[in-house]
């Protein structure tokens, strides 16, 4: 459901749906991915850190959810836990896109 709210053009409701199916599995990466990009558009970026950070517990060797991760922290204004989770996804994946763009802004 998550997906048709965000074709709708509703980021509540999007986020809503995402959060329910947190909920239901929380560790799942993919839902917790967007579970954290929701909450970051509809400026609940203390949200997307909780969430993401727990898919990141769960699935440490996504780099593309530690640039999720670091992402969310910048939101949040932690720029130097973003710099450490950046560090660690580069480290694991040089070529990450996300965490490439992250590292030039």
């Amino acid at each position: 459901m998550g997906k048709a709210w965000q074709r709708l053009g509703n980021d509540d409701r999007r986020f809503d749906a995402y959060i329910k199916s947190h909920q239901l599995n929380p560790t799942h990466p993919d839902v917790a991915r967007e579970a954290g990009i929701a909450a970051m558009d509809i400026r609940k970026p203390d949200l997307a850190v909780a969430v993401t950070k727990r898919a990141v517990i769960a699935s440490p060797e996504d780099a593309g959810l530690k640039a999720n991760l670091a992402l969310a922290y910048l939101f949040c204004g932690q720029s130097q836990e973003a710099m450490t989770v950046v560090t660690e996804s580069l480290q694991m994946d040089p070529e990450d896109q996300i965490t490439l763009r992250l590292v030039r802004s």
